[in-house]
């Protein structure tokens, strides 16, 4: 009997690890992207984009949540063909592109290169 009930609790407590452990990490994964997408702002990088750019979009969907701290103008005007005056004054010409201090790079980019170009550790993430 006591063998069974060792046997019940181990499985209870590695239930229960588990849990924690699966409910944490998104958690944690999280807050980890918004210290890299709020560092990504303070080092003055700005990613224009379109609402119907596809490669927008995927780099919104890559940003997840921590696109709120991410400095983003829209370049598509209202009408949906042409393009705002803002992205028209700073040469964007390609979408998406970001700007880095004032240098843009155009294309999707991914946390490595997000990185390179902007100083933010990727540290910030692990």
């Amino acid at each position: 009997m006591n063998t069974n009930i060792a046997i019940a609790g181990g499985i209870v407590l590695a239930a229960v690890v588990l849990l924690i452990v699966n409910v944490q990490s998104p958690d944690t994964a999280y807050s980890n992207l918004d210290l890299f997408a709020k560092c990504l702002t303070e080092n003055n990088a700005v990613f224009y984009g379109a609402s119907w750019c596809s490669h927008c979009n995927n780099q919104k969907n890559m940003l997840g949540s921590s696109m709120s701290f991410i400095r983003y103008v829209e370049c598509s005007a209202s009408d949906g063909r042409s393009q705002t005056e803002i992205c028209r004054r700073e040469g964007i010409n390609a979408y998406p592109t970001w700007k880095f201090s004032g240098k843009a790079v155009e294309g999707e980019l991914d946390l490595t290169q997000l990185s390179q170009y902007s100083g933010c550790s990727l540290d910030l993430i692990a």
